[in-house]
């Protein structure tokens, strides 16, 4: 049997609540008047210690995760804007839960779930285990790789401030400046494949010449670009995309540009030959 004191009675209330829920076939009690202390008892001593340290994971995932995210980022990088303390937040979240196969790749060698679960279950060796205990005083190895998330964290940050940036940049340009084309045709391809409203392509030597009387550098826009540069060269009031993935990040670039002016659609429904 193990027995887990806790120092606040919510924190016990919370773990019982989860191991219960999570282990059916374990015996959990609490006995009146004693709120803050919880006993697990089962036929398997290894199955009961597992099953604890992982009930005190998602214990200290779901109430404790968030306060110390932000304490690194007060503390460690000096961070005092609660916007963006709030929003490096959900993106150390997003990339501790692998909400995204790009985090997946980039944070491959940080498994903080299962370095948190191992410090648990590494401290349930004693009849009686303090959970806060194991939180104040064991968690070193833990807050040092969550500190390197949240760099990263930082960094993404960093990243899609200045791509926003970018993005209104180019849609308050493309706002202002009179439409040279009423329609253009796009198939989302690699490269794209640009149409006039009467069907014949856009050829890629055309496309240089007019990128080449185009001051792309004054926009941030590299000459080599072929995905965002031949929109702002053409500049079309009305913009019909044909295609497969809305959410490709290209594409997704390009809508956020042109808004309203833009409309993507299945493959199928492009009107010409290909």
């Amino acid at each position: 049997m193990l027995e887990l004191f806790f120092e606040e009675i919510g924190e016990a209330d919370n773990f019982y609540h989860l191991f219960r829920q999570d282990n059916s076939d374990l015996k959990v009690i609490r006995r009146r008047g004693q709120g803050n202390r919880v006993r697990v008892s089962g036929d398997n001593e290894e199955n009961v210690k597992e099953s604890v340290a992982k009930t005190c994971t998602k214990l200290f995932i779901e109430n404790k995760e968030s306060y110390y995210i932000q304490d690194i980022l007060k503390k460690k990088f000096l961070f005092s804007n609660s916007e963006e303390i709030e929003k490096i937040t959900e993106i150390t979240h997003a990339i501790l839960e692998k909400d995204n196969p790009y985090y997946e790749e980039k944070i491959h060698d940080h498994q903080l779930r299962d370095t948190l679960m191992t410090i648990f279950l590494m401290h349930l060796n004693e009849e009686e285990v303090h959970y806060n205990s194991i939180v104040h005083f064991r968690l070193h190895h833990y807050m040092d790789e969550l500190t390197e998330v949240v760099g990263f964290a930082i960094d993404e940050y960093k990243r899609e401030e200045d791509y926003q940036t970018f993005v209104h940049t180019l849609r308050e340009f493309v706002k202002n400046r009179e439409p040279i084309h009423e329609i253009i045709h796009v198939i989302q391809n690699d490269p794209l494949q640009f149409y006039r409203d009467n069907g014949t392509q856009i050829t890629k030597e055309e496309m240089n010449e007019m990128k080449e009387n185009f001051p792309l550098f004054v926009l941030g826009l590299p000459e080599d670009d072929w995905y965002i540069s031949p929109f702002i060269v053409l500049s079309p009031n009305k913009i019909y995309m044909y295609g497969e993935n809305s959410n490709e990040p290209y594409t997704h670039s390009i809508m956020n540009i042109f808004q309203e002016r833009i409309e993507f659609m299945p493959l199928e429904y492009f009107p010409f030959p290909i």
